[in-house]
């Protein structure tokens, strides 16, 4: 009888707040599945071979960043679909009516859970007169950007409107992740 094909979900992110805080995205359907984090960049394109190696033949690769784009194999072959666009999983509709995407769609993950969209949330947050230590690491560091280091250090701290933010990042990321899986 031949081996049934393993199969597995790469998650990948450039945001050290989300990647010291992956174990949040605990859904049952990703405890099936293996799923390895990816933490660095020069990891997107040997993570794909080193799992194939290992005998995964069907997985999906998602890079989460200032965007969020994906990539696709199935029976071992990378899967680019009729336009060559497969794995634009940024693209996935996980919130109806939700913000604009730089795609012009409305609800695209990207748009509610990319670094960008995180950035978006917090500024906005802020502006609206949410407590935030951002703000305080930022004059303390004399920054103006919010960099991922200081995404990460306010998470840390526990910082609610970051802490809240992100939470509600990696709940897209996971919708997302799921509806992948199934």
């Amino acid at each position: 009888m031949a081996e049934q094909p393993k199969d597995s979900v790469i998650f990948h992110c450039d945001c050290n707040a989300f990647y010291a805080s992956v174990e949040a995205l605990d859904n049952p359907a990703l405890r099936e599945v293996p799923v390895a984090v990816a933490g660095s960049p020069e990891s997107r394109r040997g993570i794909v071979l080193a799992k194939n190696e290992q005998g995964y033949r069907n997985l999906v690769g998602i890079f989460v960043g200032t965007g969020i784009g994906g990539g696709i194999i199935l029976d071992g072959k990378l899967w680019q679909g009729t336009h060559k666009t497969a794995g634009e999983i940024g693209h996935a509709v996980v919130l109806a009516e939700g913000p604009v995407c730089g795609c012009g769609s409305r609800g695209c993950l990207e748009a509610v859970a990319s670094r960008t969209a995180i950035e978006r949330d917090i500024w906005l947050g802020i502006k609206a007169g949410r407590e935030s230590k951002v703000k305080e690491i930022l004059q303390r560091d004399k920054r103006e950007r919010l960099t991922s280091g200081i995404l990460a250090e306010a998470y840390s701290a526990k910082d609610p409107l970051v802490t809240e933010v992100i939470g509600r990042a990696q709940f897209y990321l996971g919708l997302c992740v799921a509806n992948i899986i199934n």
